[in-house]
């Protein structure tokens, strides 16, 4: 069901996102792309309300993955893999 921001109902898209055209699904170089997908799993104890992060985060090309304690750790590991699969040295 179309709605007048041109959004349908149910889509997954963030709100004021176009839905894809033919030339965007075309593009070979997409906006995101599977080398930048990463699953991340929260664990069943996890309470991020709380500030209790624990879970595993796994990058979907290369299944490389980590398990996490903290937010903190999962965003630094986040950022150094994300800069080792682009090439660049770690900070």
């Amino acid at each position: 069901m179309a709605r007048p921001d041109g959004m349908q109902t149910g889509s997954r898209r963030h709100v004021g996102n176009p839905l894809p055209t033919l030339a965007t699904m075309l593009d070979s170089q997409p906006i995101y792309p599977v080398a930048g997908a990463y699953v991340l799993q929260l664990h069943r104890d996890a309470r991020t309300e709380d500030g209790h992060w624990i879970g595993r985060i796994e990058h979907v090309a290369s299944g490389e993955s980590f398990e996490f304690t903290t937010r903190e750790a999962l965003v630094a590991w986040l950022i150094a893999h994300a800069r080792r699969m682009r090439g660049q040295p770690d900070a």
